[in-house]
């Protein structure tokens, strides 16, 4: 098989599934009006909510990626560690400038592939939590989201407001928010 023929193949492999990926959404998914300006779209079918819970946020957009990411890294190492040995084979006297690409390259290989997985876990934990409801209490889901967005409202407005500082404490099922006006040291 030729390379031209393996990509075509692929390009029209990568447009079939994600036309099919996207295609029950047309199917299961009523669009109602809310308010004045505003729609809202109901699930009609439980088995598209775990489609969309378990495989849509949870596979494809959060350990798919992440997974790929990890196995090219290490096969890029793999790679690395490949062509170093060829290199020294026949020349001996390179060996320490070898060594230091090899050990750069790595360094930066690692560093990115560890910043990408420490970024992508609180998504991943975040988006289980914001579309799972059976996981938290549907209550405690609305004062969650409801509390996340009113303190980026105040990481926003502290531009303009520079003593306002937010203490949240959790007791129980209950999460208090507390708005303190400091005094400026001027």
């Amino acid at each position: 098989m030729s390379k031209i023929s393996t990509a075509r193949l692929l390009c029209v492999s990568t447009v079939v599934f994600w036309s099919l990926h996207g295609l029950p959404i047309v199917i299961m998914v009523n669009i109602y009006p809310a308010a004045a300006n505003q729609t809202v779209c109901v699930n009609r079918s439980t088995v598209y909510a775990y489609y969309l819970n378990y495989f849509i946020i949870l596979i494809l957009y959060n350990v798919l990626p992440l997974a790929i990411f990890v196995a090219f890294g290490l096969l890029t190492w793999k790679n690395i560690h490949k062509i170093h040995r060829r290199r020294i084979e026949p020349q001996q006297q390179r060996l320490s400038t070898n060594q230091r690409q090899e050990y750069q390259l790595t360094r930066m290989l690692m560093l990115q592939v560890s910043s990408i997985t420490i970024s992508t876990i609180p998504y991943t934990i975040n988006s289980l939590f914001e579309w799972q409801p059976s996981l938290v209490d549907v209550r405690q889901q609305r004062l969650y989201l409801s509390i996340k967005n009113n303190l980026s409202l105040l990481v926003q407005e502290q531009t303009y407001m520079d003593d306002v500082r937010a203490k949240y404490k959790r007791y129980g099922d209950i999460i208090k928010v507390k708005y303190d006006a400091l005094e400026s040291n001027e």
